[in-house]
């Protein structure tokens, strides 16, 4: 069993819940066409519009259905909080960022958001009707599950500069099961995509 997490593409710069920008779409096109041939059999998104845009580009491509999961959200989301202005939501993420554990005004800590992605793969396990599956998600809370999986010190020597530098749009990660244990393949690849990369 493979899991493939994508970070959604490039989205418009809105808060809320924009969908995807230009960018974002030919992003999003040019990794369906990575799965072409890769005998996906489920595809799962976070609600939000970006998210859904990319998973309905994959989905459309491979003939797969995709489902939303409310689970597979960003821990925040900059405009959940109208009351927030976009400089109080970046000191929040900073919080959470430095202590994995803070608790922010509005969302999830890292901790929390990386359980709760969890909980969404260990359900595709259980159910043991599955091969490979696509999750689309967000640069936040996959870097979120992959720190409680396997601790920074392991990620830094995967990715140099992780933590600051996240994931780029539409980037894809590679988790398997072996032995009961979950192996990390290839981390935040973008060669699928490296001619939309400004």
């Amino acid at each position: 069993m493979k899991y493939y997490l994508v970070r959604h593409g490039d989205k418009i710069k809105n808060a809320g819940d924009p969908g995807l920008s230009i960018v974002g779409k030919k992003q999003a096109q040019l990794t369906a066409k990575y799965f072409v041939n890769k005998d996906i059999s489920a595809i799962v998104s976070s609600p939000f519009a970006r998210a859904k845009e990319t998973a309905e580009s994959i989905s459309k491509k491979i003939n797969v259905a995709y489902t939303i999961d409310d689970r597979l959200k960003e821990r925040l989301n900059w405009g959940d909080d109208p009351n927030l202005s976009f400089e109080d939501f970046l000191l929040e993420w900073e919080k959470t960022e430095k202590n994995r554990n803070h608790q922010p005004r509005i969302g999830l800590s890292p901790v929390q958001a990386g359980k709760r992605f969890l909980e969404v793969i260990k359900e595709f396990e259980d159910s043991k009707r599955y091969k490979n599956i696509v999750i689309v998600s967000h640069g936040g809370i996959i870097i979120d599950l992959l720190r409680n999986l396997f601790g920074d010190e392991y990620l830094v020597f995967k990715k140099s500069g992780f933590v600051d530098g996240g994931i780029f749009e539409c980037s894809i990660t590679t988790l398997s099961i072996e032995n009961g244990k979950y192996e990390l393949g290839e981390f935040a690849s973008t060669k699928h995509i490296a001619k939309s990369i400004k």
